[in-house]
């Protein structure tokens, strides 16, 4: 028989600090899961945040909504409410084809006026051809159909095919240049 200096244990002693040991071993376990899922939340929301592709495109479909809402513009007007659509007309444009639209301004409304013409475009379809984030500077051509009716008769389709310079101001992507590939109808 051996003989130790120790109280012998009580029941159920052992199985409580068996059952601690578990639970801060799952503690444990947990704690350190979670840990190594937040750490790849953030790299994945980092890498995504600074992903060259994801801004290019980002950019490139801001590029392709203005083209299209700046096109419309330009090629949407009432005689009726000949100024407040010139004055759109500016608002859409910038460099050389503002400077343009503004020297032209007086001629076009008073053509607009006697002509007695409305038209109203959708685009069909348009697409980034060229893209410089550095730059500012982008390309986009579209297709347009315009609905011109012309004193007050019945309302012809034109097809439009146009080639638009873009830029980026401090207002947003901007038309620059415009230039008709081709009409139709």
């Amino acid at each position: 028989m051996t003989v130790s200096g120790a109280a012998p244990a009580a029941p159920g002693d052992a199985t409580a600090a068996g059952g601690r040991d578990r639970v801060r071993d799952a503690l444990a376990v947990l704690a350190v899961l979670a840990v190594a899922t937040a750490s790849w939340f953030g790299w994945s929301w980092w890498h995504t945040a600074h992903d060259e592709d994801l801004q290019f495109a980002s950019a490139r479909d801001a590029v392709l909504d203005a083209g299209r809402q700046e096109l419309i513009v330009l090629n949407t007007l009432d005689y009726q409410d000949a100024d407040h659509g010139l004055e759109r007309w500016r608002q859409a444009a910038t460099g050389a084809l503002l400077d343009e639209l503004t020297r032209s301004r007086d001629s076009d409304a008073q053509q607009i006026r006697t002509a007695k013409t409305a038209t109203a475009a959708k685009v069909v379809e348009a697409a980034v051809t060229r893209l410089d984030t550095h730059a500012g500077t982008a390309d986009v051509i579209a297709v347009l159909e315009v609905s011109v009716t012309a004193n007050g008769g019945q309302p012809s389709i034109r097809r439009s095919r146009l080639d638009a310079g873009m830029a980026r101001t401090p207002q947003g992507w901007k038309v620059a240049s415009l230039q008709v590939v081709g009409v139709v109808g």
